[in-house]
């Protein structure tokens, strides 16, 4: 346990200085400031206390966006590769990629992938993968069962179970796949056309992309919106690094620490 938390602090201080290097328009104090956010964000507490990967997957998405916006498209591809610790995060990054026909960044996706299931099989074998993916299948329709509470989860259909008083993954499937395929719908949408990686734009994509991952996913525990922690930071480089001072810009950016500030209500509160 002290070793894992040990690499999970260090994990932490990488995302830390990652991120906040990107802010350098926002000057010292900024800076401490959000190095400060990001250290002390519940989830992200939780995620070091508890040992979980979720550190891993922030990495990987901070790594990929600044190798993609740094046109280096195959690096960008393998850093993703990182996401397949949770498999079901992987999916809507592959489909940007592959609706943008950046083919250079999924075949990086799709080598880091067979580095995994080669390292996979030496580590578990055949029969290990497929008692993985039977096991995938089976919480996709599990209620509350093994450790897994559909109405504490942080998801669109989290919301559903809590909202229906239900834990039955039938009393919910039509509305989640409804909603489901709406925000993917709109997250495409979103990715039309440029396919530049140096412009703001590319910015509220990827940002964009980190939050339909957690809403569209099957189970998303409080850990795991320590993702949140990626868009939170963009948002902030986008509307306030640039110098500019407009109104709209600041109430955009007062959501980030808004949210900051009721997820530890929340745990306060419960």
């Amino acid at each position: 346990y002290l070793a894992w938390t040990s690499a999970n602090i260090a994990l932490l201080a990488i995302v830390c200085q990652r991120l906040v290097s990107t802010l350098s328009g926002m000057g010292p104090r900024g800076q401490l400031g959000a190095m400060v956010g990001i250290s002390t964000f519940l989830p992200v507490t939780i995620a070091v206390v508890q040992g979980q990967f979720s550190l891993v997957v922030i990495l990987s998405l901070v790594l990929a966006w600044q190798a993609l916006r740094s046109s280096q498209e195959l690096r960008g591809g393998l850093w993703l590769s990182l996401l397949l610790i949770k498999p079901p995060l992987v999916v809507l990054p592959a489909l940007v990629l592959l609706w943008q026909r950046r083919l250079t960044a999924l075949g990086g996706l799709a080598l880091g992938g067979v580095f995994f299931v080669v390292a996979s099989l030496i580590a578990v074998g055949w029969d290990g993968l497929q008692g993985y993916a039977r096991m995938l299948l089976g919480l996709s329709t599990a209620g509350d069962a093994y450790g897994i509470h559909p109405q504490a989860m942080h998801t669109w259909r989290g919301f559903l179970h809590l909202f229906l008083g239900t834990d039955d993954p039938n009393a919910v499937m039509f509305w989640w796949g409804l909603g489901v395929a709406l925000a993917v719908g709109l997250l495409l949408w979103s990715w039309r056309g440029d396919r530049g990686t140096t412009t703001g734009q590319f910015d509220l994509r990827w940002s964009l992309l980190v939050i339909a991952m957690l809403f569209t996913s099957l189970h998303v525990n409080s850990h795991d919106l320590s993702l949140l922690v990626v868009p939170g930071i963009i948002l902030a480089r986008h509307f306030l690094g640039g110098g500019r001072d407009r109104l709209l810009d600041k109430l955009v950016v007062a959501l980030v620490p808004l949210g900051y500030l009721a997820v530890w209500a929340s745990f306060i509160t419960t």
